[in-house]
């Protein structure tokens, strides 16, 4: 049997509103947390999570039938344990998304690693994660408060994991991203873009 699962979305929005209104719109949809984005083609950032994919049906349909959201990107991921790292529990997952404060900033991305990756056999991907990891450890205290989660989305998506941080220092964050550059996991990296930052609206 599996473990247990968190259905994740991470939503990009245009919309002629002043973006504190189309956050409220977003809100309405029954978004948990909304963020005014920094990035092209988004005015705003929904993000939820759910135990139940039918949730996300509702949302999306929601969303879309306002007259002022236009989406931009939809991004899903299932959030489960990663054989790398221990890290939250799905019910973890949802309960901090839906009802816990948040951290200022966002920043999520589709990601995409080679073929080449999976052919590594598990006990040197875990190697080559663990340094991954020890450096992203080590420097985070440069963005503050960092929380991370890495969802999965083979076969639902053009992208195979969908990677999330809330971070407290957005500029520190990008220095973190830099020392990440120096790890062994990035050889097999094929894609990490296009990527939606956004300010918490509470």
């Amino acid at each position: 049997m599996p473990g247990e699962r968190a259905f994740v979305v991470v939503a990009g929005y245009k919309s002629g509103l002043p973006a504190g209104r189309a956050a409220e719109e977003l809100y309405r949809a029954g978004f948990s947390k909304a963020y005014k984005s920094l990035s092209a083609g988004a005015r705003v950032i929904g993000w939820y999570a759910s135990k139940d994919p039918e949730d996300l049906l509702d949302l999306r349909e929601k969303a879309l039938s306002t007259e002022s959201l236009e989406e931009s990107y939809w991004w899903i991921g299932v959030y489960k344990e990663s054989p790398y790292a221990k890290g939250y529990t799905a019910d973890e997952v949802v309960r901090i998304v839906r009802e816990e404060k948040g951290l200022p900033w966002l920043v999520a991305y589709p990601m995409k690693k080679s073929p080449e990756w999976y052919l590594v056999p598990l006990e040197d991907r875990r190697r080559i994660m663990g340094e991954h990891i020890r450096i992203a450890r080590e420097t985070s205290g440069l963005a503050g408060e960092v929380r991370s989660y890495t969802t999965y989305a083979f076969g639902l998506a053009g992208y195979e994991f969908l990677v999330i941080y809330e971070v407290s220092d957005i500029a520190g964050w990008v220095e973190v991203v830099e020392k990440l550059r120096e790890a062994r996991a990035r050889k097999w990296v094929v894609m990490e873009e296009p990527v939606l930052v956004g300010r918490l609206i509470k």
